[in-house]
């Protein structure tokens, strides 16, 4: 028997960070993430660790998270999508010295690209890196 994507997410809070993101990086990188239940999944995903504590994720995975819905080209609506792109930015800005440089810009990129982004959080964040990269 198949497990359901119901039953999937309701799973969800078995998984680490890293293990979340890591699941969600591979079904947005490969043909999988066309089907609707593993587009599903990754949503369900993001929403499930910008919900839980995300600011003590590491920064790779907090990017690794932004990238998979960003892939999809949706995120769920528009009040989700906004909530998730402000959380993000939030827990980057908050953390921003621990966050590589490529980290930084996969996030950027990640966000930026999402259908209904915060666009005014992302080129708030965007600014403050530049400012830090030149200052």
């Amino acid at each position: 028997m198949v497990p359901s994507a119901a039953h999937a997410r309701g799973r969800l809070c078995e998984l680490s960070p890293q293990s979340l993101a890591n699941v969600a990086w591979a079904l947005a990188a490969t043909d999988v993430w066309t089907a609707p239940k593993a587009r599903g999944f990754i949503v369900a995903a993001a929403v499930h660790a910008a919900q839980a504590d995300f600011r003590n994720f590491e920064p790779q995975t907090i990017a690794n998270l932004c990238w998979a819905p960003r892939r999809l080209g949706c995120t769920g609506g528009v009040v989700e999508s906004r909530w998730f792109v402000r959380v993000a930015a939030r827990v980057v800005l908050e953390r921003v010295e621990k966050f590589a440089w490529q980290d930084k810009s996969s996030v950027i990129i990640a966000l930026a690209g999402m259908p209904h982004s915060a666009q005014e959080t992302v080129l708030a964040l965007a600014g403050c890196l530049l400012s830090a990269l030149l200052y």
